[in-house]
């Protein structure tokens, strides 16, 4: 049965490689591609047998463009979750649970590799992995305000000045020491 791409919905779907030995469907228009977990899974296990490293996952630069949207799964045709892969990384993974595929719009898959998260779709996809992007997208929001409402020079001093309190034995002294009013006293 022939696939129509999720985003140009008159182009069918071919079968092509994301990476040596992993079969996806993928649109020649916008490049975006319908991947099996299960084939996903293979390719995993596949990788480990022959003794490759677990990739390390790294920081994230802009690399892909976010879909605002979530897509229909060609398959079931319920709404897919739209997935976090990362804080920092500008787009998110389309998943379809029930049929188990991931579409990966664009470069989305390069962007994966080249940051590591391609040998832990699974993950990815878990509830535990979106509970920790978001507190870390919430993290991540708190320092931007810090930074902006203290300005970038008392943010990077502060910042310093917390590492240091947290690595002291008395950091509840030295804390009540610092925030104490030396001008009720007078």
């Amino acid at each position: 049965m022939a696939t129509n791409c999720i985003r140009c919905s008159d182009q069918v779907l071919a079968t092509t490689e994301l990476s040596p030995g992993l079969k996806a469907d993928s649109c020649a228009q916008c490049h975006g591609s319908w991947l099996a977990m299960e084939h996903w899974r293979t390719w995993r296990a596949k990788r480990q047998a022959a003794g490759k490293p677990e990739p390390v996952v790294v920081g994230g630069e802009d690399v892909a463009a976010e879909v605002a949207q979530a897509a229909a799964c060609p398959h079931c045709h319920r709404l897919m979750n739209r997935l976090r892969v990362a804080a920092g990384l500008p787009f998110r993974l389309d998943h379809c649970a029930g049929c188990q595929h991931v579409w990966l719009d664009g470069n989305e898959w390069a962007a994966l590799s080249q940051h590591g998260y391609d040998g832990v779709l699974d993950e990815v996809v878990s509830a535990q992995w979106q509970r920790r992007v978001r507190e870390a997208e919430a993290v991540a929001h708190r320092e931007s305000a810090w930074r902006s409402r203290l300005g970038e020079a008392v943010y990077q001093e502060a910042v310093r000045l917390r590492h240091w309190l947290d690595s002291q034995a008395n950091r509840a002294e030295l804390l009540a020491y610092l925030s104490r009013d030396d001008s009720k006293s007078h």
